[in-house]
């Protein structure tokens, strides 16, 4: 599959928003699978794009919206 997406990880109650753009669905599928069965401490960082990490406790909700993001633009 050929698709990117914008990934946004929502933590503080839904107040912050980290965005991570031209995530593939492989890493798409990967993150969501991790994030339903709570595999490991918390999610390492989204895409090669640097280091991050937010524990399963303070993730809100993960965001997925298909297409490609200028950083100017949000869905």
């Amino acid at each position: 599959m050929s698709d990117v997406f914008r990934v946004g990880i929502e933590t503080d109650g839904g107040r912050v928003c980290t965005n991570y753009d031209d995530i593939t669905a492989e890493q798409v599928t990967d993150l969501m699978r991790r994030y339903a069965e709570r595999d490991g401490d918390g999610i390492h960082s989204v895409s090669g794009s640097g280091a991050a990490f937010w524990p399963w406790e303070q993730v809100h909700a993960i965001r997925v919206v298909r297409g490609h993001f200028t950083t100017e633009e949000y869905p």
